[in-house]
């Protein structure tokens, strides 16, 4: 059973997505339809989509417009990297874990949420066994091949 998000993380991720999605148009990409509203539970997403074996972190993306997109992400370790080309909204929704940024490390959980600018460097690290799973919006859309990773670890 789904526990529900907690109000601070609503609150968060509503926030997180009229910044981010304002950043760019949300016309259609070219070539393809134009995109259409959604509405999913992040928990569900996950579960639909599990990670599979060997893998420390698994992504699915849930929307795309021309100036954002915004994918679910469950996290076991996300080693340290940096996006040259696109700005990051992070939305805790569940779990906790350890973010390093800036030589620094934080603590993160539910409800907590993080803008990392373009260009750095971050990496982040389960804390416990409950599943630890973000919701990040990147403007622009975030592209695999802008996964730069750190030369040294936070």
């Amino acid at each position: 059973m789904n526990k529900p998000l907690p109000k601070i993380a609503v609150l968060s991720l509503s926030l997180t997505l009229i910044i981010a999605f304002s950043f760019g148009r949300t016309a259609s990409l070219q070539g393809q339809e134009k995109p259409k509203p959604m509405v999913g539970n992040a928990q569900d997403i996950i579960e639909k989509n599990p990670m599979k074996a060997g893998e420390t972190i698994s992504r699915v993306e849930v929307a795309r417009t021309e100036g954002a997109n915004m994918r679910v992400i469950e996290i076991v370790e996300a080693k340290p990297h940096y996006h040259a080309n696109t700005d990051e909204f992070v939305t805790v929704v569940a779990g906790k874990g350890k973010l390093a940024m800036g030589g620094e490390t934080k603590e993160i959980k539910a409800g907590d949420v993080l803008f990392l600018p373009r260009g750095t460097e971050h990496g982040i690290t389960r804390e416990g066994n409950e599943k630890l799973i973000v919701i990040v919006v990147n403007s622009p859309p975030a592209d695999p091949k802008d996964i730069h990773m750190a030369e040294h670890k936070q």
